[in-house]
C-alpha cells in the first residue's frame, strides 16, 4: 500500500512540473446556471406594494429603481465603525473587506466595500441559491435581481434592499477543479451615497459609517483634500470622479476602492506619464478583474516611488490596458482608475455632503 501511494504521489508531481504552477492553481470566472434557480421564488416588478418602481433591461446589464422610502440603513450609533477582515499580507491586498450576515442565513460572508460598482449591492447566484432568495430574470440576460434579506455588518444594518446578482461567479481551481468559490457580496456607490460620509482608516483597519453626522476634523492643516463627483458616466452609472496630480500633473482618474494597483490606465496614457519617474521596472503580475470578466489584456510595471497628490506612493503598482480595453468603457474623460494600494496606510474619508476626499498626511498619524 506504501509503495502505490508514493508511485501515486511522484505521478502527481510530474504533472505539476509538466504543466507548470500557472496550469494546476489559476482564478477563473465561472457561469452559472440559470436551471439551479429554477425553484427560486419570483419578484413581481408590478406588485404595488412591492420594492420595485422602475426596471430597465440593456442587453446584459440590468438597472433598477426602488420605491422612494422603502430602504433603511440602521446604525447603533452614528458615526459607526467596523473593523476589516483579516488580510493575506500580500502586496495587493488592500481591499476593504468587511464580515457580514444574512438575516435567517447561518452563514457569514465577506462584503467588500468597492466604489467600482456602480449600483446598491451586488452578488452572484451562489447567494441566491444558498439562500433561497426572491428573483427577478430577464430572460437571455445574464444578471438580474434578487431581494436580500436584512444584511448585518457589525453595527450596521441593511433593510429591504434589492441586489443585482450575476449569473457568474470567480473561483480557485486545482486542476480545473474548484477549490474556493468567490461569495463576496459587494457595496457599490449607489449605496454609499446613503451616507454623510464613509472613512476608511488604513491604520487601524476599520471603516466608520455616519447617515447623520457630518465628518468634522481636529486640525484640517493635517489633512489634504480633493474635489469628486459622482456623477453618472456616459452610460448612466454612477462613478467617483476625482482630480488628483500625479507626478506634479493633475489627472483626471475613477476612485475604485476594489482596484488593488495604485493606478490602472491606457497605452497611451502611461506613455505620456512614465516620463515623470525614473525608476520602473516590470512586473510578472497580469491583471484579474473578476467583475470585469477575470484576467485582462494587460501588462504591470512597478514604479519605486509614485507621487500622488501631497503622497508618495513606494513600490507602487501600475496596471497597463490595451487602448482598445473594455474596462473603460463610458469612462468619458477619464485617465484611468485610482486604487487603494496608494491610501493602505492612512486614513481617506470619502464625504459625499461636501463632494470631497479627506486623505490624512502620513507625517500626521
Amino acid at each position: 500500500m506504501k509503495s502505490r501511494w508514493t508511485v501515486l504521489l511522484c505521478c502527481f508531481l510530474s504533472l505539476v512540473f509538466l504543466a507548470g504552477c500557472s496550469l494546476v492553481v489559476r482564478q477563473a470566472v465561472v457561469k452559472g446556471r440559470l436551471a439551479d434557480l429554477r425553484n427560486s421564488p419570483r419578484i413581481d416588478p408590478n406588485d404595488p406594494n412591492g420594492l420595485i418602481d422602475t426596471v430597465d433591461v440593456e442587453g446584459d446589464t440590468t438597472s433598477i429603481v426602488i420605491k422612494e422610502g422603502r430602504m433603511d440603513i440602521a446604525l447603533e450609533g452614528s458615526p459607526c465603525r467596523v473593523k476589516y477582515m483579516e488580510r493575506s499580507g500580500a502586496d495587493l491586498d488592500n481591499g476593504i473587506t468587511l464580515e457580514g450576515e444574512l438575516a435567517g442565513s447561518s452563514r457569514s460572508y465577506p462584503v467588500r466595500i468597492d466604489t467600482g460598482v456602480p449600483g446598491y449591492l451586488l452578488v452572484n447566484e451562489i447567494h441566491v441559491r444558498e439562500n433561497n432568495l426572491p428573483i427577478y430574470h430577464t430572460p437571455g440576460s445574464q444578471e438580474g435581481i434578487c431581494h436580500l434579506p436584512d444584511l448585518r455588518i457589525g453595527d450596521l444594518t441593511l433593510s429591504n434592499f434589492l441586489a443585482i446578482f450575476k449569473l457568474r461567479h470567480s473561483e480557485l481551481q486545482l486542476f480545473g477543479l474548484p477549490i474556493r468559490k468567490d461569495k463576496t457580496i459587494y457595496i457599490g456607490v449607489s449605496l454609499l451615497q446613503q451616507f454623510k460620509y464613509v472613512a476608511f482608516d488604513g491604520i487601524n483597519d476599520e471603516v466608520e459609517f455616519s447617515v447623520t453626522k457630518r465628518f468634522e476634523m481636529e486640525d484640517q492643516s493635517l489633512w489634504s483634500h480633493y474635489r469628486f463627483s459622482a456623477k453618472p458616466d456616459a452610460n448612466g452609472r454612477p462613478r467617483i470622479s476625482i482630480q488628483i496630480p500625479i507626478g506634479g500633473q493633475e489627472m483626471t482618474l475613477v476612485f475604485d476602492t476594489g482596484c488593488q494597483p495604485a493606478l490602472v490606465t491606457t497605452e497611451k496614457i502611461w506613455e505620456q506619464t512614465r516620463k515623470r519617474f525614473r525608476k520602473i521596472r516590470k512586473s510578472i503580475k497580469t491583471g484579474y478583474a473578476p467583475l470585469a470578466g477575470g484576467n485582462l489584456r494587460s501588462r504591470t510595471v512597478i514604479v519605486k516611488e509614485l507621487d500622488i497628490g501631497n503622497r508618495v506612493v513606494k513600490k507602487a503598482y501600475v496596471g497597463i490596458l490595451p487602448n482598445d480595453n473594455s474596462v473603460f468603457t463610458g469612462f468619458t474623460g477619464q485617465d484611468g482608475i485610482l486604487g487603494m494600494q496608494c491610501f493602505a496606510d492612512t486614513t481617506i474619508v470619502l464625504d459625499f455632503e461636501r463632494e470631497v476626499m479627506w486623505v490624512k498626511n502620513t507625517d500626521a498619524q
